[in-house]
Order: C-alpha cells, then structure tokens, then sequence
C-alpha cells in the first residue's frame, strides 16, 4: 500500500534515539539469578504438593507437562530452575509473555535485564535498546521455519554464544 492511501501519518523513526543496551541501568543482574543449590524458603501449601503427584503421573504416563509463565519467574532470579526442569523432561512445553522474551534474551546476552518502567518512559526512552531489537530477527525465523518464538530466540542465543547462555529458558 502507498503512503499515500494510508490513513494514518507515518511515525519518524529517525526521530528515535535507539541506545546500546549497557548505556541502560539495570534492576536485575546475573548476580541475581539463583543457583540451583540455593537456600530458598519452603511454601507450605498442599496444592504444590498436589501439584508436583500430577506432575510425575503425567510424566510417567508419557503426558506433557506444558508450563505458562510471565517474566516475573525471570525477574525474581529462578530462570535456571525452569531451565533444569526443561533438561531433565520435566516441564515439555514452555509458554511465556514477550517480556520472557525479552528478559531472557537481554540476561543471556548481558548478563543484565529489566529497565525502570517509569524512569525510561519519562525520559522517551522505554523500550528503545539496539540490541533488544534483534529478537525482530527471532520473530522473523519463527515464521520463516515453522518453530515457536522460544525456540527461534533460543537458536539466536546459541549462535550468537551469548555469553549468560547457560541460564537461558530458551
């Protein structure tokens, strides 16, 4: 379609200013992401343990296991548990919110993800980070292969030998 026929003005890109994700500061650091020994609190609830009986029935009976998540299981440093759960077979299927994306992408890459929403939109710059923007490039492989946004950006980080790889969901 011309520009001309749309109806709506084109926004000016070049009017961006589109920065290297180290000029941002970040809250959440690879420091923070817990390791699998960590020393974490117990919950005492009954549903968890019903929870993880229907788990392993389902794995035992050659079922799925298909966990949904939003990037707050990144933000609060427990990436590496639902890494190890996807290695050993637990958990088959893995859904998550862009933000999964996003904070996993950035962590693998730098080390370091999560931007304060208040201060980067005050100051026009929320969400503009160069290297962010390849995940595009992932969107972009998973409809051109047929795979899932998960694994094209998981292939990303693997060719790209992010060097926060190993914590990677993805």
């Amino acid at each position: 379609m011309e520009a001309s026929n749309m109806p709506f003005t084109e926004f000016d890109r070049s009017r961006l200013k589109v920065l290297p994700l180290q000029e941002r500061e970040h809250d959440m650091t690879i420091e923070k992401v817990l390791p699998l020994d960590a020393d974490i609190q117990q919950l005492d609830d009954p549903d968890l343990d019903e929870l993880a009986r229907r788990i392993v029935a389902a794995r035992q009976g050659g079922g799925v296991v298909l966990w949904s998540m939003g990037a707050h299981v990144i933000k609060r440093g427990l990436s590496r548990f639902v890494a190890d759960f996807i290695r050993k077979g637990i958990v088959t299927h893995l859904s998550g919110n862009g933000a999964c994306t996003i904070h996993d992408y950035e962590m693998s890459l730098i080390g370091a993800t999560t931007e304060s929403v208040a201060r980067y939109i005050q100051e026009g710059q929320f969400g503009l980070w160069r290297e962010t923007g390849n995940l595009n490039e992932g969107a972009k492989a998973a409809c051109r292969d047929g795979i899932g946004l998960g694994e094209a950006v998981g292939r990303m980080i693997v060719e790209q030998q992010c060097p926060y790889r190993e914590q990677s969901i993805f």
